[in-house]
């Protein structure tokens, strides 16, 4: 059975490891994955690495977060495994309360969640060199994910097991006719596939900026939010800070002047002291963002399936939702079929 995969994003891969893994060897599929850009060169590999199920601007629970954060969890540890070394990391996430309604929204998460924990603003500044003042939730269950690493980690694990990838943009569905079955996991760009079929998904872009981290600042001992975001980088000598939320963008293409221009206020309003950080360079990515700001997997042709819409949640919903696809995939087609 040959499988095309469009796309080695976080979604792509994960479902080729696991239509790899859910067959023994004598039924295992061929997969050639389809990615002109390489391995995590879309907006998965400018995602911001954060991994936790309190996402969004209430910090609740999110519908299946904890099944999303098991599975990626998973998929992790087999990275880490294949990289010989971790591609994320444990220490917890601060998101801190700078308006009225953050802080009533923080505190009746904390007050219902046993892994949030609820800090007043002199707690918080103790916790963050620099810090301004004010109140924070901080989020225990989260990970920071190196996401290049981790998408390498998961492609030399599907490598492994005879999985090949062309490095060749596919701009029709017929172009790959001699496939049995065909994913597209090309995220936002999914409709420039799908005619004359379109599903309900908005093109987002999204723009991060990696600073040089100022010598008079301890670096951050763990993730920092507020409007916006704040991850060190190995070295402990840059930080990104992201992230811009456009819809109807022009270009695809990174704007620094933009991107500064919007970001660099909402980080200096949590640390003030990054007044005047060099900004080294800007990164872009489109996302795939859905009226209900959840995945879709579906099938929508005799042998084509789809992953997308995770939005800013590619990283809590990518292994729960590639999972579910595969295993629709196996029940709806005849056993001979595989």
């Amino acid at each position: 059975m040959r499988i095309a995969i469009i796309g080695t994003g976080l979604s792509g891969l994960a479902t080729g490891w696991f239509l790899l893994k859910k067959f023994s060897c004598k039924q295992r599929p061929s997969i050639t994955f389809f990615d002109h850009l390489g391995v995590g060169g879309g907006a998965s590999g400018v995602a911001a690495g954060l991994l936790h199920p309190y996402v969004g601007a209430t910090a609740k629970l999110n519908r299946y977060g904890l099944e999303g954060f098991e599975a990626t969890e998973k998929l992790l540890n087999l990275a880490s495994e294949k990289m010989g070394m971790p591609v994320a990391s444990y220490n917890g996430f601060l998101r801190v309360a700078l308006s009225l309604q953050q802080k009533k929204d923080f505190q009746r998460s904390a007050f219902k969640y046993d892994d949030l924990l609820w800090l007043e603003a002199k707690e918080a500044k103790q916790k963050i060199s620099g810090l301004s003042f004010h109140p924070a939730l901080f989020i225990k269950k989260c990970m920071a994910v190196d996401c290049s690493l981790y998408l390498e980690g998961l492609w030399k694990a599907c490598n492994e097991k005879g999985a090949v990838l062309e490095r060749q943009e596919i701009e029709t569905l017929d172009e790959l006719k001699a496939f049995d079955h065909i994913v597209v996991a090309t995220g936002a760009f999914v409709n420039r596939l799908l005619t004359p079929q379109k599903l309900p998904v908005t093109e987002v872009k999204g723009q991060v900026i990696d600073i040089v981290w100022p010598n008079s600042l301890e670096p951050l001992p763990c993730p920092l939010s507020s409007q916006a975001y704040l991850i060190m980088n190995k070295g402990k000598n840059s930080c990104t800070l992201g992230a811009t939320y456009e819809r109807g963008f022009q270009s695809a293409q990174a704007n620094l002047k933009m991107a500064s221009g919007e970001i660099m206020p909402k980080a200096l309003a949590l640390l003030p002291a990054l007044e005047g950080a060099t900004v080294l360079n800007c990164r872009a990515g489109v996302r795939a963002s859905t009226p209900g700001h959840m995945p879709i997997i579906q099938k929508i042709g005799v042998n084509v399936w789809v992953i997308t819409g995770m939005g800013s949640k590619g990283l809590l919903y990518h292994a729960l939702y590639a999972e579910k696809l595969v295993d629709m995939m196996k029940e709806r087609q005849a056993c001979h079929s595989f």
